[in-house]
């Protein structure tokens, strides 16, 4: 994969990575934020009132468990008693002869009812006490859920640490800002890339596309053809054969796949080139330019047409206001214009410094002198300086070309194109 392409890729995931970063101390900065909050509007006074009056309402309900359950119990032994006593009478009735037990057997008769009446009224009122005794239970246990609430709030309250949530809150805000700084710079970055070569990007990723359609197409027919190798009678082929037509339009896989493998080719030959564009785009954007000298001379003429300056003042309009400019002439321009450097000077005004070389002297090693006084200084020229392959700004690849016609100036590398 192409270097500036896999750069772009590379920008998308850390820019989707930084999103999702910030989206996510974001929410904990609001949880900090929310805890001081919470702790600042907590009244501890106000919550410990609320916890004593709980914890008294436990005591009270603890203290009618206790007294509930004791006369439960209390209750519970006298129907014991009850129940040996009517064992007790059953037994002593049955030892009677029979003339005695006739005389007394109403008086066991009442006894016995009573007995039987009296313990009933026992176990309903055990049956008040146990519902009684439920029902405080379950509001002591309501009671103790609450004390639980307010003592964690409490003590939750007690052991936090302010200082340190402003810490982290500051800590995290530090965070999110280097973050969200670094996302503007991945999205200057992106931008730039986009600006310069995201259409052939675009189209990179587009035929890299094709090229994986393509190749699921050819596994496609390899399984067909693979299935016609195996296939034991002519109607199973013929069938294959059907099955091939209807998905890629040719009922021959072999033949499917020779053409899907020639247009794979042709397509791997486009991205060749779109990979030296984007190359190309991307190292123009990449370069850092603070100085541009101007071979004026050379930049006078159209073909063998001397087209005077209207060429270079066109330029110096569309170069960048920040950019240094320098012009420099052969003495030949004096004559050809028929002025002097002063007028030249004040034809171009702020535009660019003007230098005109010494009478029957070379421009180029004054402009390639010149080109290495300064930092991040290129020349724009159609010389090819081949005199002087020693220079800096020859080795470094530094000279621009530039093309004219009768009315126009272009320079692709510095994306000019000017009118004049």
């Amino acid at each position: 994969m192409n270097t500036y392409v896999e750069k772009y890729s590379s920008y998308k995931k850390q820019l989707i990575n930084i999103s999702n970063s910030i989206e996510y101390l974001e929410i904990q900065l609001k949880e900090s934020e929310r805890k001081i909050l919470l702790h600042n509007s907590f009244s501890l006074d106000e919550n410990m009132k609320k916890l004593n009056i709980i914890r008294n309402n436990i005591s009270e309900f603890d203290n009618s468990l206790k007294i509930n359950t004791r006369e439960k119990e209390i209750k519970s032994k006298e129907i014991i008693c009850l129940d040996e006593k009517i064992k007790k009478l059953v037994k002593n009735s049955s030892l009677f002869p029979y003339i005695i037990h006739s005389i007394f057997s109403n008086d066991l008769s009442d006894e016995h009812t009573a007995l039987r009446k009296s313990k009933e009224t026992k176990s309903a009122e055990i049956k008040k006490l146990e519902e009684k005794i439920s029902n405080l239970e379950s509001k002591r246990e309501t009671l103790k859920k609450e004390e639980e609430y307010f003592d964690i709030k409490i003590k939750n309250h007690n052991n936090f640490n302010k200082n340190s949530e402003y810490e982290n809150i500051e800590s995290l805000k530090s965070k999110i800002l280097t973050l969200k700084n670094n996302k503007n710079d991945t999205k200057l970055t992106l931008q730039k890339l986009d600006l310069y070569a995201g259409v052939h990007i675009s189209e990179y990723f587009k035929l890299k596309s094709q090229i994986s359609s393509l190749e699921e197409e050819i596994r496609s027919a390899e399984s067909i053809d693979r299935d016609l190798t195996r296939a034991s009678n002519s109607y199973e082929r013929a069938l294959l054969h059907e099955k091939c037509e209807k998905q890629f339009g040719n009922g021959r896989p072999s033949s499917v796949i020779n053409d899907r493998k020639k247009h794979i080719h042709s397509i791997e030959r486009s991205l060749i080139k779109l990979e030296k564009r984007i190359d190309d785009e991307m190292k123009k954007s990449s370069r850092e330019i603070d100085h541009i000298i101007i071979d004026g001379n050379n930049m006078c003429y159209e073909r063998n047409n001397f087209i005077q300056l209207r060429a270079i003042s066109a330029l110096l309009k569309s170069l960048p206001k920040n950019m240094k400019k320098i012009v420099v002439f052969d003495a030949s321009i004096r004559k050809l214009m028929k002025v002097n450097d002063q007028d030249l000077s004040n034809y171009f005004g702020e535009n660019a410094e003007i230098y005109v070389t010494p009478t029957k002297t070379s421009a180029d090693e004054y402009i390639l002198k010149l080109s290495e006084k300064y930092e991040n200084t290129y020349i724009i020229s159609n010389d090819r300086y081949s005199d002087f392959h020693d220079y800096k700004s020859i080795k470094d690849g530094k000279v621009i070309r530039f093309m004219t016609t009768s009315d126009n100036i272009i320079i692709n590398d510095l994306s000019v194109s000017a009118s004049f």
